[in-house]
C-alpha cells in the first residue's frame, strides 16, 4: 500500500528565516532537508510554518507528522490549502485512472489530522482545492470516459468531462456537489478570495471534425474563466486568436474589484515553446486583451499568480534555460512589483519540478533540483 507523508516544517528552520524585509522581493533560496521522489505541495500555516505533502522519503530532516494510505501514490496528485482559521485541508484523488477513484479531503489542525479522510466525490480525473471566505472549496474533473459505440481512432471518441465542486465550511465540513462546467478538458483551477467569491478556469478542448477528406477545426481551443461561488455568473474567456492556451488560467484577486490571470500559451498549431500572457479584470468584467510577460521556451509548468499585497500580485513560472543544451534544465522564476528574480533551476517533469503557496502577503515557492528540494520565500 502506498502512503502520502506529511512534514511540519518548523519557523525554526531556514523556511521562515529565508524571507525577506517586507516588500523587498523574493529572498535567497535555502535546502529544504528532504528528497521526495514524487510531486511535492505546500500549503502555508499560521505562525510561519509550512505543511508539506510529498511522495516517497521526506529526509532526516523533518518530522512526518503523518502518513496516509493511498491505492496509487502517482495518482494521487495531493493539494493542500490554509483556511482563514489557520487549519489546512488536504484533498487528493484514491485509486488510479484506470479503476474506481474517490475524491478524499481531511483537515490539517497543528500537527495532527483532525478527522479520519472523508470522500466526497468518485469518478475523479484531478482535484483542484481552494481557500474562500471562512472555508474552502474542493473540485474535480471527471475521469476519461469513452463515448459509447466510438471506436478507437475515433475524432470523438473521448467524451466531454465535468467539473464538480463541494463548498467546505471552516470545519471543512462538505456542502451541496454543483457541477459548473461539462466541457473543461482534464485539467481545472479554482482561485478564492476572503469575500466568499470562487473562479474556476480551464481550457475548452479543441474539437475536430471531418469534411469530406479534410480535417477541419469545428471548435477551437479556448481558455475560460468562469465565477462560480456565492453565485454562478457567465464564463469569459482569455485571450484571443494569436495565441491559444496551453493549460488553465491561474486567478488571483489582488484587490475588492480587481482581479489579474496569467497563462502558458504559444502559436496555434506552431512549435511547443510558449510565452507567459496576462490579463485583467475589474468588477468582474470582461479580461484585457493579454500582454506579453515573459518568453518560457518549452515548458509544462502553468504559471501561477498569486495576490503578495493590496493592489499586487506576484507570478511564478519556469522557463527553459538557453544556455544548457543537455540535460535541459528550467529556471524558476518570479516576477513583482519589484522586478524579475531568478530563484533557481530544476530539471524536474519538463519544468514541471515547482510549487507555489501564499497566504497574508507572503508567498513560498519550492522546487527540486541535483540538491534536493529548495525553497525561497517572499514577505
Amino acid at each position: 500500500m502506498a502512503r502520502l507523508s506529511l512534514a511540519l516544517i518548523a519557523a525554526a528552520l531556514p523556511l521562515a528565516l529565508a524571507a525577506p524585509a517586507s516588500g523587498a522581493g523574493f529572498g535567497p533560496s535555502h535546502p529544504l532537508g528532504m528528497s521526495a521522489s514524487g510531486p511535492l505541495v505546500a500549503a502555508l500555516g499560521a505562525h510561519g510554518e509550512a505543511a508539506v505533502v510529498a511522495i516517497g522519503d521526506l529526509g532526516a530532516k523533518l518530522a512526518v507528522r503523518a502518513r496516509i494510505a493511498v491505492g496509487d501514490a502517482y495518482a494521487a496528485s495531493p493539494r493542500l490549502v490554509r483556511m482563514s482559521n489557520d487549519a489546512v485541508v488536504l484533498a487528493w484523488r484514491d485509486g488510479s485512472y484506470r479503476r474506481g477513484s474517490r475524491v478524499r479531503i481531511t483537515r490539517i489542525d497543528g500537527n495532527r489530522l483532525a478527522f479520519a479522510p472523508r470522500t466526497v466525490g468518485r469518478d475523479v480525473g484531478q482535484v483542484v482545492v481552494s481557500a474562500r471566505g471562512s472555508g474552502a472549496v474542493v473540485g474535480w474533473t471527471s475521469a476519461y470516459h469513452v463515448r459509447p459505440g466510438t471506436k478507437a481512432g475515433s475524432l470523438r471518441r473521448a467524451a466531454p468531462r465535468t467539473l464538480t465542486v463541494v463548498p467546505l465550511n471552516y470545519t471543512a465540513r462538505p456542502g451541496t456537489r454543483v457541477i459548473i462546467g461539462r466541457n473543461v478538458g482534464g485539467s481545472v483551477r479554482l482561485a478564492g478570495a476572503s469575500d466568499g467569491r470562487v473562479v474556476a478556469s480551464w481550457v475548452r478542448p479543441q474539437q475536430d471534425r471531418l469534411n469530406g477528406s479534410l480535417l477541419v477545426v469545428a471548435v477551437s481551443q479556448q481558455a475560460f474563466t468562469r465565477q462560480i461561488l456565492p453565485r454562478a455568473l457567465p464564463a469569459r474567456p482569455v485571450g484571443g486568436s494569436d495565441e491559444v492556451a496551453a493549460g488553465p488560467p491561474s486567478v488571483a484577486f489582488v484587490g475588492s474589484e480587481e482581479a489579474v490571470t496569467v497563462l502558458r500559451a504559444g502559436e496555434p498549431r506552431g512549435a511547443a515553446f510558449f510565452d507567459l500572457l496576462g490579463a485583467q479584470a475589474t468588477d468582474g468584467g470582461p479580461w484585457s486583451a493579454p500582454q506579453r510577460i515573459a518568453g518560457l521556451g518549452f515548458t509544462r509548468m502553468e504559471p501561477v499568480v498569486v495576490r503578495a499585497a493590496a493592489g499586487e500580485g506576484a507570478v511564478v513560472y519556469t522557463a527553459l534555460d538557453p544556455t544548457i543544451n543537455a540535460p535541459p534544465r528550467w529556471i524558476v522564476a518570479a516576477n513583482d512589483a519589484t522586478g524579475a528574480h531568478r530563484l533557481g533551476t530544476t530539471d524536474a517533469g519538463d519544468g514541471r519540478g515547482a510549487t507555489v503557496a501564499a497566504a497574508r502577503g507572503r508567498v513560498l515557492v519550492a522546487w527540486t533540483d541535483g540538491d534536493g528540494t529548495q525553497i525561497a520565500e517572499r514577505g
